[in-house]
């Protein structure tokens, strides 16, 4: 085993349990738990405990039982939140055997497997190791794990020999120079998209995850379908579903009761533009990735503010899960002198900045908005939308229930 494996299994041994329960007793400061623990255990030891402590603090926000689990920090960056792990698994709940092309910590691992059996592989001994540990605590599972390299497997002799599925996540990940950055396009990715396409055209069921800026084009070269998932308001992640001939593009809403919301596109759905209207309307990030911001529109009889951009607005209240709803107060020019003034006016602060191709940016513009003298409660929200013409400015605020 590697030094780095081998730092994982004594982590999860009994003296490593202890004494990173011993650390995390204490104040939440590395420095003091490096000194405190270089009494009790070698400073290699103390050093990948304080690691460790710091990864779970981490993943906290989105793993409930994050205190249990192992980390590495690329691990943690891509691992996907339980909620949307349960979504993964159910999408591939028809196999029998299914391979997990780059498991990582093993996030959808234990998911996946509740339904089938797994062939779980990455080249990462180290991941391998924190998966191993993360799914053990279900001895039902049918797991078998394997260190490689996913592309010098057959992925035909795979599939003659009974794996029935193929899920993959990608890694994401690219070092030059000494830094690491995230990559968009899939032909970057590892396995990269010439092997995705492969293997996307060998399994019956496929279900490849993606980032979700991954350019159409190569989105389109899966067939199928794409859907865009949202969960906490957020677009995570663009996967690619080859195997289902719907619409090229959909959005899927995940919420935490197992539950979710698909939206797809109407045909011929066209929101057109209007200077005007009682309610503003921001659609889900993952509607918007979708290119279904027309089809909201349609939808919902709203419209919007400035075409291409992706605001909609409407005369009465619309309750629509795809769709944040905000009381218009009244349009403004887009002026620090002018806001500054309208906020000194109605005593109201402007805390919140929404902009969509306008400059400055939402921070900077909240900086020059700053007023110490006025009160932070009942915070207005600016919306800004760059269109031809210029830059669009709309005072708005969310409901009151």
């Amino acid at each position: 085993m590697t030094q780095a494996v081998n730092r994982i299994v004594w982590l999860a041994s009994e003296e490593g349990i202890r004494l990173a329960s011993f650390a995390a007793a204490m104040p939440d400061d590395p420095l003091k738990r490096m000194t405190a623990l270089r009494r009790l255990t070698t400073a290699d030891r103390a050093s990948a405990i304080v690691e460790h402590l710091t990864l779970r603090r981490r993943a906290r926000q989105r793993f409930p039982r994050a205190s249990s689990m192992y980390f590495t920090s690329t691990g943690l960056d891509q691992a996907t939140v339980p909620a949307v792990a349960r979504y993964h698994a159910k999408l591939l709940q028809g196999a029998a055997a299914v391979l997990d092309a780059g498991c990582g910590i093993g996030s959808d691992l234990g998911e996946i497997a509740a339904f089938c059996r797994v062939l779980a592989v990455d080249i990462n001994e180290e991941v391998i190791a924190c998966a191993r540990l993360n799914v053990a605590n279900n001895a039902e599972h049918d797991i078998r794990f394997l260190v490689a390299d996913v592309m010098t497997m057959s992925a035909h002799h795979l599939s003659r020999g009974g794996i029935d599925a193929l899920f993959c996540d990608p890694a994401r990940r690219q070092t030059a120079d000494g830094t690491t950055h995230r990559v968009r396009s899939a032909s970057l990715s590892s396995p990269p998209l010439t092997w995705l396409l492969d293997a996307a055209r060998t399994f019956p069921e496929v279900l490849i995850k993606l980032s979700p800026a991954i350019p159409d084009e190569e989105l389109l070269q899966f067939g199928g379908t794409a859907q865009f998932v949202s969960y906490g308001g957020q677009c995570r992640e663009a996967l690619a579903l080859p195997n289902r001939n719907h619409a090229p593009f959909a959005a899927v809403q995940i919420f935490d009761d197992g539950s979710h919301e698909e939206l797809t596109a109407l045909v011929e759905a066209h929101a057109g533009t209007v200077s005007q209207g009682n309610w503003l309307y921001e659609p889900d990030p993952a509607a918007i990735r979708a290119h279904l911001v027309d089809t909201l529109g349609a939808l919902t009889n709203t419209h919007r503010m400035v075409d291409g951009i992706a605001y909609l607005l409407g005369e009465k209240l619309v309750n629509n899960p795809w769709l944040t709803p905000y009381r218009v107060i009244e349009p403004v020019a887009c002026d620090v002198r002018t806001l500054r003034a309208w906020q000194k006016r109605h005593k109201r602060r402007i805390g919140v900045v929404k902009s969509r191709g306008a400059t400055p940016t939402p921070e900077a513009m909240l900086t020059r908005l700053q007023d110490r003298s006025l009160d932070s409660s009942d915070p207005v929200v600016l919306v800004l939308a760059r269109g031809r013409e210029g830059v669009t400015a709309v005072l708005c605020e969310p409901p009151t229930l």
